[in-house]
């Protein structure tokens, strides 16, 4: 069995390596780095302020699936004239 070797990062930076084909070397994020972005993502969710009733109702009737399905419904019988 071989030694195994060791790369560093200046090695892979430097581009002083050679893999053979259909590999590659893929970065991970470190725990560090995880725990850094969860807790950023946590402030930013945390930053967004609490919608008014009016924002909610404004929000429901734009994103209800009635609209939607009025705009498909006249889609679908403008086809059906068309075809005959």
């Amino acid at each position: 069995m071989t030694d195994k070797i060791k790369i560093k990062q200046e090695d892979i930076e430097g581009n002083v390596y050679e893999l053979p084909e259909g590999y590659m070397f893929k970065k991970i994020k470190t725990t560090v780095e995880k725990i850094k972005e969860i807790e950023d993502k946590i402030v930013e969710l945390e930053s967004i302020p609490e919608p008014t009733d009016e924002e909610y109702l404004e929000h429901g009737k734009a994103t209800h699936p009635y609209d939607g399905s009025q705009i498909e419904l006249d889609d679908l019988r403008r086809q059906l004239t068309e075809l005959g």
